[in-house]
């Protein structure tokens, strides 16, 4: 931890311990980049404040904890024998060779990037794949100093209360260019373009039980809790979005369909990977883009110290329902090739992280 030889009064945040004169004098000397934010007012300072205590309470109490510990309810919809894969010696490279049998490799979705301009770093953002956090990440990294004096927490901001509001948030990367004044030559040479890749079958699981099971503001396809019914569902959604016609998407959609979609087709994307198994570790690889891109050593370990500090506001990863359902999915060729054939896309990504890890 990095403290401030200074006889003043001091600030934690997230583990990081500021003192707050020094803070002040950060404020007042951040100098904004490209992109001009708005003073956030007391009103919605207030605002914030309510949000935020009201995600400590769902950190620290958890909303509707009980669904999340009730495996029986659950396991009531999800113990009838599992049909046998229907392609069990197919290799998972040639399992969708046939066309219309899987969500298409190459449809593009509405993509969403977070920039930090004074980094000439951008995210693309895709659903379920740590998009909330690295949103507040990029954010912080345009104001630092700024974002500390408020409070903020990079794991409780919320895309209604961001600092930064909407102002760093582009639909394509020719919007930023527009924006910033630059040519295509200049992006692709001096900026860096990063997303999170998560591992498919934990970005599914995550999904599945915080929206069908512990929330349940839809009825998920009128499979309430089913996994099989569920990915059933999205397979045959995902198959008609992408070779079809484009359907109306709803939030589902949103979350499970494949991450790959949310990004446009660019080799220039540099993916970190993102998933339950400890030894992989995403908070290091962030460390090292923030280096590479020239972020002060104490703000480095600001965001890293934040992010080691607790799951989100949502995390359902311990709860005893997910590790029911993670349990059969995993045990079921045949869930695992509807998953397959759903995030199809995704395993492309997949294998080419493997290629270069060695």
């Amino acid at each position: 931890m990095r403290r401030f030889a200074c006889g003043c009064c001091f600030i934690s945040l997230s583990g990081v311990l500021l003192p707050l004169l020094v803070v002040r004098w950060l404020v007042l000397t951040d100098i904004q980049g490209p992109l001009r934010y708005e003073n956030v007012t007391s009103e919605r300072e207030a605002f914030v404040r309510e949000v935020y205590a009201e995600l400590n309470f769902r950190r620290q109490h958890g909303v509707f904890r009980d669904r999340l510990d009730d495996v029986a309810s659950v396991a009531e919809l999800n113990s009838d024998p599992l049909p046998e894969a229907l392609h069990p010696n197919v290799p998972q490279q040639d399992l969708c060779s046939s066309p219309k049998f899987c969500a298409a490799s190459l449809t593009e979705m509405k993509a969403t990037f977070a920039i930090s301009a004074r980094r000439k770093l951008t995210a693309c953002l895709a659903p379920k794949s740590m998009s909330t956090v690295m949103s507040a990440i990029l954010c912080f990294l345009e104001r630092p100093a700024e974002f500390v004096a408020a409070g903020r927490s990079l794991l409780l901001e919320r895309n209604d209360i961001r600092f930064c509001g909407a102002v760093n948030i582009f639909d394509s990367k020719g919007g930023i260019r527009q924006k910033l004044k630059i040519d295509e030559k200049t992006m692709e040479s001096e900026w860096k373009t990063i997303a999170v890749f998560r591992d498919p079958v934990d970005r599914f699981l995550s999904g599945f039980v915080q929206r069908c099971v512990q929330l349940r503001k839809s009825d998920c396809g009128g499979c309430r809790y089913n996994m099989t019914c569920f990915l059933e569902y999205q397979l045959q959604r995902a198959i008609q979005h992408s070779h079809v016609a484009e359907i109306s998407l709803n939030e589902e959609d949103l979350h499970f369909f494949p991450q790959r979609w949310f990004c446009p087709l660019d080799e220039n994307i540099s993916y970190l990977k993102y998933s339950a198994d400890p030894k992989i570790s995403l908070i290091s690889q962030i460390e090292a883009v923030l280096k590479e891109r020239g972020v002060e050593p104490e703000w480095i370990s600001y965001v890293s110290e934040s992010l080691s500090s607790d799951r989100t506001a949502h995390s359902t990863y311990n709860s005893a329902v997910r590790q029911f359902l993670e349990k059969r999915i995993k045990s079921s060729p045949y869930l695992l090739e509807l998953l397959t054939r759903l995030t199809y896309p995704d395993y492309a990504i997949i294998n080419s992280l493997k290629s270069d890890s060695g």
